[in-house]
Parts: structure tokens; sequence; C-alpha cells
């Protein structure tokens, strides 16, 4: 039997984008997973759908009001049985493979807590408008602490970093899992990123960061000074913002790189997905070689957000279906 994963999600008032969240977690390859929503009295239809969906076997939901995100998460993480840990928002998702892809580098023994790459779509008025990857580099707990914030969708942990540093701070409202992954880093536990997309996180009207994003940034920087003895701006790389600018065109020539390749070896489960939605890489790989600004003409890549969200839609019902019926494995035989 594979160790039991625990995956919170804490919920309020999300009828709209919940169902999806729940979905890619009901669509994921690795076959041992509780999925535990803690939803704070939601009144727009949220409880429906946790109800529709009380015959799949790994979901447990509560509903009653609560003080917040991280209370609600903290609650989550009591009540979880599995030996790995992660908490994914109820607008945000799991690829398929991105579960097991987090346990098998915590089982190996090389981390305590994974982390790994994030596709982010922008939605407005209900439709996708942009698509893009967030590359992350190694992890260093002087650089993360004052220059980078990981994706917290593609964050996974050992249930011995919670046993010892204890829940989520409740005093924050919007960088509680920040401040999380510096008080694990600062307690001794190792991080290990993956080159792989982990998880797609869908920036929309209503999102926190939308609404509140001066807010969000202030609370960044209070977590900062916290810590900012522990972790002190001294031991950082010379010129750091070159170095991760350094990092994020090395990312992009992998990335393309691998694109060409049939059997990739990086990012191997996210591109055939990418190409399945019709993405290209955009023209222009020399310029991400030269040591100047990139032209205004160069691209990222070609993508049609809509049809890329319509397919990952497609894959994780795919997925939860074959899950049900028989062992899963990737559409068309990949």
């Amino acid at each position: 039997m594979k160790p039991l994963v625990s995956v919170i999600t804490p919920v309020l008032n999300a009828a709209d984008t919940l169902e999806l969240t729940l979905l890619s977690v009901s669509a994921q390859t690795y076959s041992n997973i509780e999925h535990i929503v803690i939803d704070g009295g939601s009144t727009d239809g949220t409880v429906d759908i946790l109800q529709r969906f009380q015959s799949s076997a790994e979901l447990r939901w509560q509903s009653e009001p609560d003080s917040g995100m991280y209370p609600a998460i903290n609650k989550g993480i009591a009540l979880a049985r599995g030996g790995y840990i992660s908490y994914l928002n109820a607008d945000d998702l799991y690829l398929p493979w991105s579960v097991e892809k987090a346990v098998s580098v915590m089982m190996g023994g090389k981390a305590d807590l994974v982390f790994g790459d994030v596709l982010i779509i922008s939605k407005r008025g209900g439709r996708a408008r942009g698509v893009w990857m967030q590359f992350y580099p190694p992890f260093e707990a002087a650089v993360y602490a004052n220059e980078v914030v990981m994706a917290q969708a593609t964050v996974f942990w050992t249930r011995r970093v919670s046993a010892l540093v204890g829940g989520f701070d409740e005093s924050l409202k919007y960088s509680g899992d920040f401040e999380y992954w510096l008080r694990a880093a600062s307690s001794g536990f190792r991080y290990k990123n993956v080159r792989e997309v982990l998880a797609v996180v869908i920036q929309h009207e209503a999102a926190l960061s939308t609404l509140h994003p001066d807010e969000v940034q202030r609370e960044i920087e209070l977590v900062r000074g916290r810590y900012s003895q522990t972790f002190d701006r001294s031991r950082m790389r010379r010129f750091p913002r070159v170095a991760h600018l350094a990092h994020w065109r090395w990312s992009q020539l992998l990335l393309r790189l691998n694109f060409a390749k049939g059997r990739p070896s990086d990012w191997r489960e996210v591109i055939p997905l990418l190409k399945k939605a019709g993405v290209e890489m955009g023209p222009g790989t020399l310029p991400l070689l030269l040591p100047k600004p990139l032209p205004a003409t160069w691209s990222f890549w070609r993508a049609d957000p809509s049809r890329l969200e319509r397919e990952i839609v497609a894959e994780l019902r795919w997925q939860s279906e074959s899950r049900r019926n028989k062992p899963t494995r990737r559409r068309g035989g990949q």
C-alpha cells in the first residue's frame, strides 16, 4: 500500500471553482489520497457541490463558520491521517501526476518538502485570457526568504514537518504559507524542487491576490522582517536579480529543447499536454543567449488560453473516470 497523502482544501463561497478543484484531486494517478475540505460556512452552493462529490471515497468535509483560511488549514491538518500533506486552494488545480511526482521524491528520502513549477491561467469574465509558466530556482533559504515566493499550490511536505514546526500562523491573512516555508527552512528541513509543473493556478477577479495586492505584499514584507536575522541578505549570491534572470532564460532554453524531443527529459508530463492543446514555442531562441533585454517581438510561446484550459479539464475528467474503472494511463496511450 502506498503511503496516504492528505490534501487539504480551505473554502468559502467558491461554488464557481470548487468542482474543478475536487475533480483535479480525484484525477490523480496516485491511488492513496484523502481529500479534506474545510468550508467556512458557505452560502453560495458550495455545500451542494460537496454533497454531490460525497460518493468519492477519498473526500471528507465539514462546513461551519471559522476565522479564516489558515485556521481552516490547521483544522484540516489536525484531521489528516496521511504521512504526506499538502493544501490546495478552491480555485487551483493539480495535474494528474502532481501527487505521484511529489511523493516519489519524498519517499526517496531526498527532501522533507517538495515544490515544482506552476502553470498560471489568467481569467477575466470567466474566460481564460492568458497563460504562462513560472519557473523556480533550486532552493536556497536566503534567496527564497528575500527575493522569491514559491507557488503554494505546488508544495508538498512530510507529516514530520508539521509535527515539529506546528501549524500555520493564524495571525496572518495572506502570507501564512510563505511564513510556514521559511519556518520549516529555519528548522533545518530539506527542500527539493522538481522540473515539472505540479499545479495550475487560476488568477481571477475574486482571488485575494487580485483584490488585495498591496495588503499581500505588505504582509510578505512583514514576514521577511521576522526572518531577516535568520536568512540574512548577505548570504545571498551577488547580483541575485541577474542570477534569477539567468535562471529564467536557462529554463526557457531547456523548455524549448525538451519541447523538440519526442521524449522530453524535463517537464516530461506537461509537455505532451501542452502540445495536445496546440501550444508552440515562439521563435527566436538566440535572444535568450544574449546579455541584453529581449526584443519586443519575442514571445514566450504561442498558445490559446481557452483551448489549453479545455484540454486540462478534459484530461482531468478522463483520468478521473479511468481511475474509477481501471488502472490509469495518459490519454492517447501517452
